[in-house]
Parts: structure tokens; sequence; C-alpha cells
């Protein structure tokens, strides 16, 4: 019974609430039955428009670079016949569900189309030798070595794409005609990349060692503006050693420059200072020879090993022989002339121990023979604590946002920055140059351009928030809207039906119950034992008024008590 009981009062409620919100509708007049709906409709849409952006799958790049024209087509054939939902982007990318973008990753790739083009091998595998000729075999193999080519070159992130073109050598039996395998590579770099020396060089030989017959200079290498990336090696041997000198020269005098700036811009900060160097390099290859001969150990004197004396004797008489045949035929037994003379010679050699030192002294080349050292530094910003009035400053929060002064570097500032420099260069005096200076130097751009700049970057900002802004203040204004016209239209029908709702009784003590005339005598004896007999009278004299007010002036007195009764719910 209970149960049943239960069961009926909740069926009961229930048809009261319908009879309720069947009278609420029926009491609304046109307008308002309108902007009922509008609202109701307007929370529907809402509402369906976050559940479906909740379920709506996110969707993500199939590949991570561009596809080629050829197999974007083929892949948006393939995703279209069965029915898979992708979206297309500029630069050849399609997006795909994230939950099948795997499965599709993987599947393509076995296909052979992915974003990095063909395998090479693939030409060949395609290709019947036994139909096709030796010529057409040749072709295949370059284009199948030009298109791996273009894949090791497409790992690197710089580069999107690449494009190989392999001309292979000639041979002939005359050396003159004979001509080496060259290549040709456009890559085309993604913005704001710049592929370093090194890069290029590591291409140039990557591409060489996999062409038979082909060296690093005969790989050209540009980007998609054709400008030329990869450096010609000239033909002269001495044009290419002038070459090579210089490019060591300009490396030498980079190092320098940024021994340098690593001593100057922690102390003034980046972009304050400017260094050139210029280098005096002998690149001449020396080699000095140098004989030092002495006694032993190159000490002393040289120490005598033997002597040897020769002495001669000779006589002279004072008249000569006679002339002719005579003079060769014995006189006899003549004596000599008393006034005739001898000379006698005495002939000493000696042999000395005599050591030899030769000393070999060669000279690298790269011989630095004289640095040249020009330094330009900036005045030194001093903030002083003021705001700058600028409105884009503040709003950008940029360095600018305050008053910055400039003001030059003392003499002491500038020799102990002098000192640091050619300690950093390894200056030396009376055969080096260094030269310092101190100037304010001059923006880059001017300050009605910089003012563009920042302003194009707050509309930038500005066009990335649109969006998020354009929800919220459609929400603020829905709320806004929604709250004006309950206001307008519900809350008077809300007023009206809780005036027009019985009030009921309260309910009264069990017993027997008292008449009215014994409420009036016990409420009027509570009166008076609560309220003093002053106020009893001044209380009757100001009901007298109000009665004789509202026999007078009805409306406005309904008009009053109806105002205070509102104020007080």
């Amino acid at each position: 019974m209970a149960e049943e009981k239960g069961t009926g009062g909740q069926e009961t409620s229930e048809k009261m609430i319908k009879v309720d919100v069947v009278k609420f509708i029926q009491g609304l007049n046109k307008g308002q039955l309108i902007s009922l709906g509008i609202m109701l409709a307007t929370a529907i849409f809402l509402l369906g428009s976050v559940v479906l952006y909740l379920s709506q799958e996110k969707m993500v790049p199939l590949f991570r670079e561009p596809l080629d024209a050829k197999t974007f087509i083929e892949i948006k054939d393939i995703l279209q016949n069965r029915k898979v939902p992708f979206e297309t982007e500029r630069n050849n990318k399609i997006l795909v569900p994230e939950t099948q973008a795997d499965d599709l990753r993987v599947e393509f790739e076995a296909l052979d189309m992915t974003s990095k083009g063909k395998d090479g091998y693939t030409y060949l595998d395609q290709t019947n030798p036994l139909q096709a000729g030796e010529t057409m075999m040749v072709i295949q193999r370059l284009r199948a070595k030009e298109a791996n080519l273009a894949r090791y070159l497409q790992q690197n992130p710089g580069i999107k794409n690449a494009y190989v073109s392999i001309t292979p050598a000639k041979d002939s039996p005359f050396a003159d005609e004979q001509q080496p395998a060259k290549a040709s590579v456009m890559l085309e770099l993604n913005k704001a990349n710049r592929m370093s020396k090194s890069s290029v060089e590591g291409i140039q030989q990557y591409i060489a060692n996999a062409i038979e017959g082909a060296k690093a200079e005969h790989v050209v290498i540009t980007d998609q503006y054709h400008n030329l990336l990869s450096s010609s090696t000239p033909e002269d041997e001495d044009a290419a050693l002038s070459q090579m000198n210089l490019q060591i020269k300009n490396e030498m005098e980079r190092k320098f420059i940024r021994k340098i700036l690593n001593v100057v811009e922690p102390i003034l900060g980046p972009g304050k200072a400017v260094a050139q160097v210029s280098l005096d390099v002998n690149f001449n290859k020396r080699k000095t020879v140098q004989k030092v001969y002495g006694g032993p150990d190159n000490e002393g004197e040289p120490l005598a090993q033997s002597t040897e004396t020769k002495e001669e004797l000779t006589n002279q008489s004072a008249t000569g022989n006679p002339a002719g045949a005579g003079a060769n035929v014995a006189q006899g037994n003549i004596p000599n002339n008393a006034n005739g003379s001898s000379t006698t010679k005495r002939t000493a050699t000696t042999n000395y121990l005599i050591d030899e030192k030769q000393t070999t002294v060669v000279e690298a080349p790269f011989e630095i023979t004289r640095i040249s050292v020009a330094l330009n530094l900036d005045y030194r910003e001093v903030e002083n604590g003021e705001i700058a009035s600028g409105f884009f400053s503040q709003l950008m929060g940029s360095s600018d946002a305050y008053e910055i002064q400039t003001e030059a570097l003392s003499e002491e500032e500038l020799t102990r920055i002098e000192s640091l420099v050619k300690a950093a260069v390894g200056f030396v005096p009376k055969r080096d140059y260094f030269s310092i200076n101190n100037f304010e130097f001059k923006p880059i751009i001017s300050k009605r351009a910089a003012a563009q700049l920042r302003s194009g970057q707050l509309i930038e900002r500005l066009k990335q928030w649109t969006p998020w802004i354009m929800q919220v203040v459609v929400f603020f204004a829905f709320i806004l809207i929604a709250t004006r016209m309950f206001k307008r239209f519900v809350v008077p029908i809300l007023e009206q039906a809780q005036l027009e709702e019985p009030v009921t009784a309260p309910a009264l003590p069990s017993g027997t119950p008292k008449t009215v005339a014994e409420l009036e005598s016990e409420l009027d004896s509570e009166l008076n034992d609560m309220v003093s007999p002053v106020e009893v009278t001044k209380a009757e004299i100001v009901r007298k008024r109000v009665l004789e007010f509202i026999k007078e002036e009805p409306d406005t007195a309904c008009s009053l008590v109806r105002t205070w009764i509102m104020e007080e719910e």
C-alpha cells in the first residue's frame, strides 16, 4: 500500500508540473514566446557546436614533407575510393584522422608512395633487361642513382626537396677527348635556412664518390633561386693554390674577430662592438741550412794534429854565366866569386782537428708577419628608471619600455679593453697595428620603421588571438542578451504568478479552536504588555491618519503598499 501511495504521489506531482508548465506557456504573449524560443534555439546550437567540436577527430599530416604532384594526386584518389576523410593544405600536404595516420603511412610506404619520392631501384625492378637494350639499362641505372641521391639529400631537415642530374663520363682512346663524369644538384631549401660551407662540401664529396669517374670539383650545387652554393676549383694549380691560401687567410681573420668579440661583448653587451682584422701572412715554406766550423765542441782554439817542416837552400854567384853554348860546357874547376849570395827557405804546415756543425731550420707556411686590428665600440646604455610614453612599447613589453640614455666610455675603460684585446690576439708592438674608437652606433632601422614593425607585430598577435577573442565576446554577449530578455519577459511573469498564488494559513495548534474575539483580546493584551502607554497613543494617532489617507486617496495608498511589499521581498 505504501508503495502504491508513493507511486501515486509521484504521478500526481508530475501531472501538476506539466499543468504548471502548460499554464506558464499559455500565459505568455507572442513576444515572450518568440524570445523564449530564440533563447532555447541558441542554447541548443551552442551545446551542439560544443559536442560536435569535442567529438571531431584530430587531423594530422600524412607525411611531414610535401608530396610531389603525381604522388599527391594518386594518394587523393586512393583515399577517396576508400572513403577515408582527409583534408588538403598548400604545398601538397594531406591531413588524415590521427587514428588512421600510422596505418595509412605504413601502407603508402609499402607502395613506395612517400614524400621522398620513389626508391631508385624501383626503376631497375620495373625494367626487363631482356626486352630493354644496353642503352636503356644504362639510362635506368642513371635514373636509379639520381633518385637514390635525391632521397639521401632529403634526409637533411633543412632541405625540402632535391633534384640530381648526372652526366656520365665519356671514354675515348685519345686522352684529350676523354671527359669526366659530372653532376648538377638543385636543392629546394626551407625558408630562412642557409647551407653551411662544410655541409655543401660534404654533399659534393658524397655525390662525387657515388658517381664513377667524378670529382668533387665536377659537382655543381645550387638552390631553388639558382644561387651557386658550391665553390668551383680552378684548373690552374697556381690559381687553385692562391684561392686556397686566400680561404685560409679569411678563416684566420674570422677566428681573430671571434676572439675579440668574445672578450668585448661580455663587457658591453651583444651588438655593441664591431671588429675587423687584417692579417699579412707568409705562405712560403723556407728551409735554412747553417754550417759552423770550430774546435772540439765548437769551443776554444782548434787542436793541432800534426806539423810538417820543409827547408830549402839556394846559392847565387856575383857574375852571371856567358850566353851561348859556352854556358853549357864544363869550364873545369873554377872557384866561385867571393861576392856571391845564398838563400834559405823554411816552410811549416800544421794540421788541425776542425769540427763542423750543420743546422737545418724549416719554417712552416702561414706565418703571420703583421696584424692590423680596428675596433669600434658603441656607447654604454643606462636606464634611468622612467617608463616610456610609447603605447606599443608598454603593450608589447619590449626592451624600450623604459627610457634609455647613452654615454661614452671613459679613457680608462678604453685602455683596459685595449689591453685585453691585445693580449687576446698576441699583439707585438713593433710589428702590429691597433686602433680603437668609441662612437654611438646608429640604429639599423629608423624610429618610424621600428614603430611600424611593432604595430605589425601587435596586429599579428591580434590575428592569432582573434578566434578566441570572438568566442569569448559571443559567449558574454549571449549571456548579456539572455539576462536582459529574462528580466524583461520572464521576471514579470514570475512576479505576477507569485502575487496570484493563494496564501496558505499556518496550521493551528491542536485542541479546541478559539473565537476571533478571544484571539483579538489575547493580541491586545500582548501588545499592551510589550508597548508603553505613550507609544500606544502615538500608534493610535498614526493609525487614524493612515485610515484617513486611505479613504481620501485609495489608489496612492495601494501603490505605496505594493512598493513596500516588493522591497521586502
